[in-house]
């Protein structure tokens, strides 16, 4: 079988450290970048120490990204949302950690979050689950 070609922007916070882990240890996962822009060029192992002797991966800059099969995204609150585009350039599939593209509509957006959502018109492009729920 071959392996998917996978990377994780934001992978030096706490959710993109943590799928990385699991990541490393798929048998049909292939991690091609992962990115930090604080510790770009620096081991993954200086940010995420748990992981020495597993990885002798890099941080790269968002900048540095090249096409993949499947892209996570782990940034912070309104940071995919407000660069989407970027993005899907990248990737024909996104997995985002972040509440970006969780409710279906501009108003829930509005009404939870305060503030207006630069792109509802793919908000129902995005599926949103709880794999405990489903």
């Amino acid at each position: 079988m071959n392996k998917i070609k996978v990377s994780i922007v934001g992978a030096s916070g706490y959710a993109g450290g943590d799928l990385l882990r699991l990541l490393l240890q798929h048998p049909n996962v292939e991690l091609h970048q992962v990115t930090s822009e604080r510790f770009a060029g620096k081991p993954v192992t200086i940010v995420h120490p748990n992981l020495r002797k597993q990885t002798t991966l890099k941080f790269s800059s968002v900048n540095d990204l090249e096409k993949v099969d499947l892209l996570f995204t782990a940034l912070p609150h309104a940071k995919l949302m407000n660069n989407i585009e970027n993005f899907r350039a990248l990737a024909d599939r996104i997995i985002d950690l972040s509440g970006d593209f969780r409710l279906k509509t501009a108003e829930d957006y509005k009404r939870w979050y305060d503030l207006e959502h630069p792109n509802p018109e793919l908000l129902n492009e995005f599926v949103y689950g709880i794999v405990e729920l489903h």
